[in-house]
Parts: C-alpha cells; sequence; structure tokens
C-alpha cells in the first residue's frame, strides 16, 4: 500500500510509530520518496510514501489507534451567549501545556468537546472549570464533565476517490456493537477519527481492517487457521483443524482437507 505525506504524517499522529513527524520534514520538502520495508520480510516491496502515490485498490492507507484518553466536554443550553467558547476552552489548556489529541464540536450552542491523555484529565478539568468558573456560577454552562477510559480510532487515505468510505467505518463499528462517542474529521478527506471506549478499541480495529483490506483479498480456511495458531506445533494445528470440521483426527483425512482449500497455496503445516 502507497500512502501520500500528509497521509502518513496523520497515521504517524494517531500512533503508527514506524515514522515520527520531524523525521520526515526534509523528506517531504525535497519531494523524495520514503520506502518502509519490514525486517521479518525483506523480499517485500513495502509502502512507498510520496507526494504522488500509485492507485491502490484500498480505499484506505492506514488504521490505527491511540488508548489511555479520556474525554472532556463543555455543555451548556446557552452556550451561544459566550463569546468564543472554543477558542478560551483550548486557549486555557495550551497555556497550561495540556496537549489535545482531537476537536470535536457539532455545534458551538450546545457543547464542545476534547480529547486528552489520560494523565492530564483531572488537570485539564480543572483548568476549564477555572477558566469558566463565572458561567458555571450563572448557569450559562451546565457542566465540564469528564470521561475517562476511551481511545481513538483513525482511518486514513483519500477518500475522495472512493464514494461511501464513512458508511463503511461505521458499518464496520456498528457490525460489532461499539458505539461512537465522539468524531472528526480532516477537512481534506484524508482522515476520519472517533472516540470509543477504551475496551473497544483493538475490536475496531480488526473491524475496520476486515471491512477495508481484507475482505477485498478473502483468506482461504487455511490461511486463517496458519493465522491464528500459527505459533503452535502441527499436532495442535491438526486437532484444532479436526474440531473446526467436526471430525476426528485423521491426519490423512485432514492434510487432503487442506490440499483441497488451499487454493494453491503451500499449506505451511509441516509434512
Amino acid at each position: 500500500i502507497n500512502a501520500e505525506y500528509m497521509g502518513a504524517l496523520e497515521l504517524t499522529y494517531f500512533g503508527a510509530k514506524v515514522l515520527m513527524t520531524h523525521t520526515m520534514a526534509p523528506a517531504m520538502k525535497a519531494s523524495i520518496p520514503i520506502r518502509i520495508k519490514s525486517t521479518f520480510q525483506p523480499s517485500d516491496p513495502g509502502t512507498v510514501v510520496c507526494s504522488k502515490p500509485e492507485s491502490s485498490p484500498y480505499p484506505i492507507r492506514g488504521v490505527t489507534c491511540l488508548e489511555n484518553l479520556a474525554l472532556l466536554h463543555v455543555q451548556g443550553r446557552a452556550l451561544e451567549t459566550i463569546c468564543n467558547v472554543a477558542a478560551r476552552f483550548l486557549t486555557c489548556l495550551a497555556r497550561s501545556k495540556v496537549e489535545v489529541m482531537m476537536v470535536a464540536q457539532a455545534s458551538a450552542v450546545h457543547s464542545a468537546s476534547v480529547v486528552v491523555r489520560s494523565q492530564d484529565s483531572e488537570k485539564a478539568k480543572t483548568i476549564v472549570e477555572d477558566e469558566f468558573n463565572l458561567e458555571i456560577q450563572n448557569g450559562t454552562i451546565d457542566e465540564v464533565r469528564l470521561e475517562g477510559n476511551v481511545g481513538v480510532v483513525s482511518v486514513v487515505g483519500p477518500f475522495h476517490e472512493t464514494p461511501g468510505v464513512v458508511g463503511r467505518f461505521f458499518e464496520s463499528l456498528g457490525r460489532q456493537g461499539i458505539n461512537v462517542l465522539a468524531l472528526a474529521s480532516g477537512a481534506k478527506e484524508r482522515n476520519i477519527t472517533c472516540v470509543i471506549e477504551s475496551q473497544n478499541v483493538r475490536s475496531a480495529v480488526q473491524a475496520i481492517h476486515s471491512n477495508f483490506i481484507t475482505d477485498i483479498h478473502p483468506r482461504t480456511p487455511v490461511q486463517v487457521l496458519d493465522s491464528v495458531l500459527g505459533g503452535f506445533d502441527r499436532n495442535t494445528r491438526l486437532i484444532a483443524l479436526a474440531q473446526l470440521l467436526g471430525v476426528a483426527p485423521n491426519v490423512s483425512d485432514i492434510q487432503q482437507w487442506v490440499v483441497e482449500n488451499s487454493s494453491n497455496r503451500t499449506s505451511s503445516f509441516p509434512p
């Protein structure tokens, strides 16, 4: 999968650890392609990050996540009477060097929310309460509410090239019964980021990956089994496969099934 510079930067911000923003800057300035390769698969062509990447069969370029976060809300029935709510909200946090990971504001009339790191959450809540102390006392702001144990899941890609990406994104989460607490989208259609409960982050990433990438190249039953049981010995895998098939673990029968369901792929089962 190839990616453009800005898409790769989005991935680094939301948890991808292979690239770092300041190391990419010189390459971006000189339009020098960056090739990322796996030490485990050196013959694989890897991923190329450049200004004009080649077209890809995948509608997204990557999915990543961040955990150990908290969602901080400012809510009120009359926020429209307060000038620059969002500016004051963000400025007071910036003054105290609290990093804001994401901003979500569907309407300036009723609420505004930001995502901060868990270790900064209580500090951030106190800062915001102090900033809007007068508005809290006169009832313009109902509450400053903190919602902990959340994480963010982010999908990056040139969404303008493929209609329906946002719908598939929510479909992936809905199938797993995952509720979206807040949502933000990049203005140039490079990023969709949502806030969900921490306990659902890993399953959300897997569901999105499956919906956008795995479904394009469905895996054979043998590939699925290998990915799940690849670290186990041969006998354990044969027994697991027998249970999957609902038959007695007869080695010759199972090996024949492997041959028939490998789709010309050599099975990783040792002879």
